[in-house]
This record gives C-alpha cells, structure tokens and sequence, in this order.
C-alpha cells in the first residue's frame, strides 16, 4: 500500500471569513477540486462535526464514488475530513489563517493507496496541488 501526502500553502487576497464560507459550502466543491462531478451533505442541519458528505469524483476516466464525515470543524479557522472509496481511505486537513490582508489556506491530503491507484501517485499529488491552487479564485 502506498502514502500520498501532499501539503500545500497558498495565499488568497481574500478575508478569512469568505475563504472559509466559499470551501465549506459543498455547493462550490466541484469548482475548486475539478475531480468532483457531485457533492451532497446528506446529515440534517448545518456543516459541523460529525457531518456526513456523500459525493463522485472522476479520475483518469474512472468514476468513484465517496462518503466523507467531517473530523474537525472550528468556523474560519480549520476542517478536517475522512474519505472513504471502495479500498481507498483520504484525510483531508484544511487550515485558514489571517495572513496580511488576505487569508493562508494549507491542505494536508494523505491518501491510502492500494492495488492499482498506487501506481498513479504521481499523478494523485499533481491533482491535488492544482486543487488547492483553484481555491484562490473563488
């Protein structure tokens, strides 16, 4: 079994408040991970800990579906999730924080590879840079 870890930093020339409102709403996760075709928060109420998210994502032409349940959640600050699809097991970490007059979002993505996936690391890695790269143009 292969670790994919990726941890990437960027810069948004925006406040906290609205980085963090754009990325937890899950309407807007197809915008900003393009592997993501659909997204639903299928617990009642609002996003916290202990939510459950049920989506697709599409990658290398092959369509997995996933269940994700949020870890962490501390408003304009942090949020946490594990991934789980068929063999494959992700937790992902997002932090926020005030950086000059904008925001510093970092992702944390480890990814437990297994059979075939772990042959496409490289290709998992790449794909997740370019995500956190497409939050800063919300």
């Amino acid at each position: 079994m292969h670790v994919a870890r990726v941890e990437e930093g960027i810069f948004i020339n925006r406040p906290v408040h609205q980085v963090f409102a754009y990325v937890a709403d899950v309407k807007n996760l197809p915008k900003w991970e393009s592997s993501t075709v659909e997204v639903e928060h299928i617990t009642p109420g609002p996003m916290c800990l202990g939510s459950t998210l049920r989506g697709a994502s599409e990658m290398m032409g092959q369509r997995a579906v996933w269940t994700a349940r949020v870890t962490e959640y501390e408003s304009n600050r942090r949020w946490s999730e594990i991934i789980a699809s068929g063999r494959m097991l992700i937790e992902r970490h997002l932090a926020f924080e005030q950086a000059e007059a904008g925001t510093k979002f970092t992702l944390v993505f480890e990814a437990q590879l297994s059979g075939l996936l772990g042959m496409f690391e490289a290709s998992v890695i790449r794909g997740v840079r370019e995500q956190a790269r497409e939050v800063s143009s919300p």
